[in-house]
């Protein structure tokens, strides 16, 4: 079963988010920046879903760029697909430029979500394949 990490501090949205994608998939959650860097060193999932509004700075998205940066750093092909409110902009070319795989506002369709994890799994297993 193919592992995704979702990273999200609110606990209703993470149980929404788990409860909706958890068909054939193995869930990790993370709540702040640091336990999505334990549990990504530990488990290499190919796929990260990542809130940008993270503690300490729930407000703005420097803790979840910093995350974003250090996912991709350890392991630059991980697909790392961005939920957030941050609705600035900036946030979003800052977020592409830095690698983000895609990158959706809440609230987000589980069903255009969970397409978008397919289709980063899908391109993950392909260039496994192709190793």
């Amino acid at each position: 079963m193919k592992k995704i990490l979702i990273v999200e501090d609110n606990h209703d949205i993470q149980t929404q988010l788990k409860w909706g994608l958890s068909k054939g998939l193995d869930i990790l959650q993370a709540f702040n920046r640091s336990d999505a860097i334990d549990l990504f060193i530990k488990n290499r999932p190919p796929v990260v879903t990542l809130d940008l509004g993270l503690p300490p700075e729930e407000d703005n998205a420097s803790e979840g760029l910093a995350c974003l940066r250090e996912i991709l750093k350890k392991a630059p092909e991980t697909r790392v697909i961005v939920v957030t409110a941050n609705n600035d902009s900036e946030v979003a070319r800052e977020a592409t430029k830095t690698g983000a795989y895609a990158y959706y506002l809440k609230p987000v369709d589980k069903d255009i979500l969970r397409a978008a994890i397919q289709k980063a799994l899908n391109l993950s297993s392909s260039e496994e394949d192709d190793s």
